[in-house]
């Protein structure tokens, strides 16, 4: 039996004006009331998650933030299978898994409830937070992409943003980050490659794109068991405003100050205060260390 959950406030309002059409077409599909949650506010969508039985089939109605709640809520121990109804600002992880932007989403839930799909296993990767003079570690996991520095900063500016969505919304936000953002120095370490300085951003990827379509890990694959990272040099104003447009088809990591790497565990070690994003969702802390590595196979998701 298929069980739905529904972001109302995704998209920018976007699910909220479509919630009585979903809702119609889902209760005509013989998906009864009791198996729909409609998520009331933030933090709920990862308890109901975290309550569901093994093998659940999860029809989820929202963006790269809602189904980054569903891969934070999962137990350790348990299996779902995500079927993305996309309705999001960005839609970076449909974006990954080949759906057309432009897809009806009522034929796909349709599709869902009958069973006309195949599956795959993606990976997961997972973010190891320490924090600085203090014994905690916050875990958190995200599906298609993180961000450390410039790109945090600008999906923070993004979140304030009302009515805008994709590249647009993205590159509004990066007008507002430029006023006041400065690089960053951290050390990072890995199995494969170490780096230290200043910077100005660093993207990790388990798919190609961040901020509604910019690839900046373009090489990055969401079931190769294996994450990509962007690093990004500090700059200044005008080497941003040259290189950013470049970030849109992956050209930018031919620049001269940016480098990409592979990955299966690394360690970052940061100077001072850092904007976080894992998909889109923004963290603001003071770390020690920050470790970072995936979880290969993890949640199973459609084939289109």
């Amino acid at each position: 039996m298929i069980q739905v959950i529904i972001n109302p406030v995704s998209g920018k309002g976007k699910v909220k004006k479509q919630l009585p059409n979903v809702l119609k077409i889902l209760r005509s599909n013989g998906i009864e009331d009791n198996a729909i949650f409609i998520s009331p506010k933030p933090g709920d969508i990862n308890k109901h998650v975290s309550k569901l039985p093994n093998d659940t089939k999860l029809m989820v109605v929202g963006g790269d933030g809602t189904f980054n709640e569903i891969v934070n809520g999962l137990r350790s121990d348990q299996t779902i299978t995500l079927l993305p109804i996309p309705l999001g600002s960005g839609n970076d992880f449909a974006r990954e898994l080949g759906f057309p932007l432009n897809y009806d989403y009522q034929r796909l839930i349709v599709k869902y409830i009958n069973n006309h799909y195949e599956t795959k296993f993606v990976d997961i990767g997972e973010l190891h937070l320490h924090l600085e003079d203090s014994q905690k570690i916050e875990n958190v996991k995200f599906l298609t992409n993180c961000g450390i520095g410039f790109d945090a900063k600008v999906a923070a500016f993004g979140q304030k943003i009302k009515y805008f969505r994709g590249i647009l919304l993205y590159l509004i936000a990066v007008v507002k980050t430029l006023a006041k953002y400065k690089n960053f120095e951290v050390k990072i370490e890995s199995e494969n490659f170490s780096s230290s300085g200043e910077k100005l951003l660093i993207a990790i990827g388990n798919g190609k794109t961040s901020g509604g379509g910019f690839r900046l890990c373009p090489f990055a694959k969401i079931d190769d068991g294996i994450l990509d990272i962007t690093i990004a040099e500090g700059m200044k104003i005008p080497e941003i405003l040259r290189v950013l447009p470049k970030a849109i088809n992956g050209s930018h990591i031919h620049e001269k100050k940016i480098t990409t790497h592979q990955f299966t565990k690394l360690n970052i070690f940061p100077k001072s205060k850092l904007y976080i994003h894992t998909d889109g969702e923004v963290t603001i802390g003071t770390y020690s260390k920050i470790e970072i590595n995936i979880i290969p196979k993890r949640l199973e998701v459609p084939i289109l």
